[in-house]
């Protein structure tokens, strides 16, 4: 069996990166691999997104002419406004594609909350988008 010991280091990567997180921290992690979201929560901890993570991103973004990027952008718009996440978690070098750069580069709603309203910091390999003033 092969086991791929890149992976397990960035997921304890991301693990101590939501473990130092405050409580009651509304979290959002920006994946397409749904390891990486929802069940890396601590119970004090919440999840700040409609979906558990965005697996379908890779397809999309390899075919331009599918209409549901449009809903895949303003689904995660409307999450920002509706959650307001404390913190939001790209992994900057999953699957060698930057979706922090490419999100702010393709949606100006979006970058403009995340510039606005978050400091950014990274760790590692992952950009950390702290809320630092209401929205």
């Amino acid at each position: 069996m092969y086991f791929n010991t890149t992976s397990v280091y960035e997921f304890k990567t991301l693990q101590n990166i939501i473990n130092n997180l405050p409580e009651n921290n509304k979290v959002h992690i920006v994946s397409t691999d749904i390891a990486q979201g929802v069940p890396l929560l601590k119970k004090n901890q919440v999840w700040a997104s409609r979906f558990p993570s965005l697996f379908m991103l890779p397809s999309l973004l390899k075919n331009t002419k599918i209409q549901s990027s449009k809903y895949t952008f303003d689904s995660l718009y409307e999450d920002l406004i509706k959650y307001k996440p404390d913190t939001i978690i790209f992994p900057s070098k999953e699957i060698g594609f930057n979706y922090y750069n490419y999100f702010i580069s393709i949606d100006s709603r979006l970058k403009r909350i995340y510039e606005k309203y978050y400091k950014i910091k990274i760790v590692n390999k992952y950009i950390i988008l702290s809320k630092y003033k209401e929205y």
